[in-house]
């Protein structure tokens, strides 16, 4: 029992002084606030904001000592206040589109202070078309181009918001600006150095297509490279090509291997088809005819061509799996109806042979026919050796 009492002295003490503390704090800032000091008023909106020192949050008086000292000009108290009007905290006017106007009134005020989350704000408005509350709002590029452009010469970044990547966009685009190509270069470079993924990657497509940069394997390769490391699955492709192929770099196919399987365990289409195939033939790795059809079909499922007419053709002989003429004739067949002359060829003389499919030479003509019009060299010579005029 005297523990306890001694524990609730010691808490009830301790509270005491918190709150003594507290209010020794509170007034003078208090004080100052009254008498005009827009620092300090900003510091009471900031505790009154909070709840700081009273337990709940009053947004009333928060509302009051941030508008009075934005007021005066603080630009933190202008972006704090303009976020009140845009979330609809309370504020002194009623009407959402008047809040609104206020808001951006306050932002824009302190954005020319040079407040960078205030800048941020009316950069991604402006570009996105939206308000915070994701409201449709209209799209302004000019504004946009002229915030970002503030943004992106303080290297502002943040979360996926990289101000010079967006600048160089607009640049290169010609959104909010004339097209400037050297302009894009430099901001993609920037951005690319500071390390964002997307700038290295357009970066990379920049030096391969020539464009402004003009054509250079070598740089197309490092920021390759570079945003491939970052896991950006598309320079991660482009990376194992280079290496596959020795743009810009040595062949090295054990490099291309390990690249296509990191990006094709990411549900890459191609990767997966280009990883069948360095499976298929060995290269970069030990021939694994299982894992390359694995692969193949990881790739057709996800509908890619090639992936899709291999598949058939690992199906029809059996290779890495067991023959299953009906799955060779179901991909051929798909492929057959897209227009490509091979797999109607291949699903001719499946018709025709009862594979895969019940026999009917109708349709084997008829694909037949096809498969030569569309210039396959074997059409021609099989529809006169099978007399398919016939049919």
């Amino acid at each position: 029992m005297m523990k306890t009492k001694k524990y609730l002295y010691l808490f009830l003490a301790l509270i005491f002084t918190v709150n003594c503390w507290g209010q020794n704090w509170f007034q003078p800032i208090n004080k100052a606030a009254k008498k005009g000091d827009a620092k300090a008023q900003l510091r009471l909106a900031d505790v009154y904001y909070s709840g700081e020192w009273f337990g709940t949050p009053d947004y009333r008086e928060a509302f009051d000592w941030y508008k009075k000292s934005a007021e005066q000009g603080l630009a933190k108290a202008q972006y704090e206040l303009a976020k009140m009007y845009d979330f609809g905290v309370w504020t002194d006017t009623t009407g959402q589109e008047a809040k609104r106007s206020l808001a951006i009134y306050w932002y824009t005020k302190s954005g020319e202070q040079g407040y960078t989350e205030a800048q941020f704000e009316l950069a991604d408005m402006y570009d996105y078309g939206v308000w915070t509350d994701g409201t449709a709002r209209g799209i302004d590029k000019v504004l946009a181009f002229y915030w970002y452009k503030k943004l992106a010469e303080k290297n502002y970044k943040k979360d996926y918001t990289d101000a010079q990547h967006k600048l160089a966009k607009m640049y290169y685009n010609g959104e909010g600006t004339a097209v400037d190509k050297e302009q894009a270069l430099y901001w993609y470079t920037e951005s690319a150095k500071r390390g964002s993924s997307l700038a290295r990657e357009e970066l990379a497509a920049r030096y391969y297509n020539g464009d402004e940069a003009g054509a250079d394997e070598k740089q197309h390769f490092y920021w390759c490279a570079k945003s491939a490391e970052q896991g950006y699955a598309e320079a991660q492709f482009r990376l194992a090509s280079m290496y596959y192929n020795g743009i810009g770099t040595d062949t090295d196919k054990t490099r291309a291997f390990d690249w296509y399987k990191k990006v094709a365990e990411q549900d890459y289409a191609r990767a997966q088809f280009s990883l069948a195939s360095m499976y298929y033939s060995g290269d970069g790795t030990t021939a694994d005819k299982t894992q390359a059809f694995y692969w193949c079909k990881k790739s057709a499922e996800q509908g890619d061509e090639e992936g899709q007419y291999t598949l058939a053709y690992m199906y029809y002989n059996g290779e890495g799996t067991v023959i299953d003429k009906e799955q060779a004739f179901y991909w051929y067949r798909r492929l057959a109806e897209k227009g490509y002359a091979s797999p109607q060829f291949n699903i001719a003389l499946m018709y025709y042979h009862g594979e895969g499919t019940t026999m009917n030479k109708k349709l084997a003509a008829f694909w037949m026919k096809k498969s030569y019009e569309k210039g396959h060299e074997g059409a021609k010579e099989a529809w006169d050796e099978l007399e398919l005029s016939k049919y």
